[in-house]
C-alpha cells in the first residue's frame, strides 16, 4: 500500500462480500479513473495537450467526442498533423480527416 493506494485484488473479498471498499478513515475507494463529470488532473491533461502538438498523426478511435474536455484534445493538434478518425458513426470532426473510415475500430483495426 502507498498513499492509500492498494492493488484492485486487495478489494475482491469486500466487494464480493458486496460491501463497499472503505479506508482505514472510513472514506471509499476510489479507483484510479476520471468519472463522467470530474476535471481531469491538470498535470495530465497539460502532458496531452503538448502530445497533441507534437504529434505527426493524430488517430481519433472509437469516439462520438461529445464528451468535454478529452473531446477537445484533437483541437490542439499541429496544424500540420494528419487526422485519421475511425468511428461507427459521423464525428465533429469527419470534414477534417485526411482518412474516415466508417465502422467499428476494433474491427478496422484486426483487419489492418
Amino acid at each position: 500500500m502507498r498513499g492509500g493506494q492498494v492493488a484492485t485484488e486487495a478489494l475482491y473479498p469486500a466487494i464480493l462480500e458486496g460491501a463497499i471498499p472503505r479506508f482505514t478513515c472510513g472514506g471509499i475507494y476510489k479507483p484510479d479513473i476520471t468519472f463522467f463529470g470530474e476535471m481531469l488532473p491538470e498535470e495530465q491533461w497539460s502532458a496531452a495537450v503538448r502530445a497533441m502538438g507534437e504529434a505527426d498523426l493524430v488517430l481519433v478511435l472509437g469516439t462520438s467526442l461529445a464528451v468535454y474536455p478529452a473531446a477537445a484534445l484533437p483541437g490542439h493538434r499541429a496544424w500540420n498533423a494528419r487526422l485519421v478518425v475511425v468511428n461507427r458513426d459521423p464525428t465533429p470532426l469527419d470534414a477534417e480527416a485526411q482518412l474516415l473510415v466508417r465502422g467499428d475500430f476494433c474491427a478496422v483495426l484486426a483487419a489492418v
